[in-house]
């Protein structure tokens, strides 16, 4: 009967143990996808405010990427090199951000959603776009940074959404 009893405490204190283990990863990979969410958001608002110092900030500098506006993948001395040559990050004057997807593999954390851009033109007229944008972020020096992403127009927001 002891010995019954003492296997059942046994096997409760494991379970605890494994519960909590769980309980502290979940709690990791929910505040770490929190984080860089929040970096994303941090991304929109710089290129808005045209703030080139902390946009460059959020890239890694071993960054590859494939935006929307190159025929090539770039790294981010080419990032730098035509925002400083630019001027500017354009001329965003409002976005919305629909978060898809954000979760953690691993040590990286990658982000799938759409941004719903509107840009001021020379003219003085404003055109709204939709982008498909995915990042992957690491942590670098005990921040979250960008290692790689790709964006696209998102040919969806033209036409009405499909009935699945």
């Amino acid at each position: 009967m002891k010995k019954m009893a003492l296997a059942t405490v046994a096997v409760l204190a494991l379970c605890l143990l494994c519960f909590v283990g769980f309980a502290q990863q979940r709690t990791r990979a929910g505040s770490a996808t929190e984080q860089v969410w929040a970096g994303e958001q941090a991304y929109w608002r710089y290129v808005k405010a045209h703030d080139v110092t902390r946009y460059l900030a959020l890239w890694s500098d071993d960054f590859t990427g494939w935006p929307v506006v190159n025929e090539h993948p770039e790294h981010k001395a080419d990032v730098g090199a035509f925002v400083k040559a630019n001027g500017s990050l354009g001329h965003v004057v409002a976005y919305e951000l629909h978060r898809e997807s954000v979760q953690m593999h691993g040590d990286a954390v990658i982000t799938f959603y759409r941004a719903t851009v509107s840009s001021g033109k020379a003219d003085g007229s404003v055109s709204t776009t939709t982008y498909r944008m995915t990042h992957t972020w690491m942590k670098n020096n005990g921040k979250w940074q960008i290692v790689g992403g790709m964006s696209a127009v998102d040919p969806s927001a033209a036409r009405p959404p499909q009935r699945k």
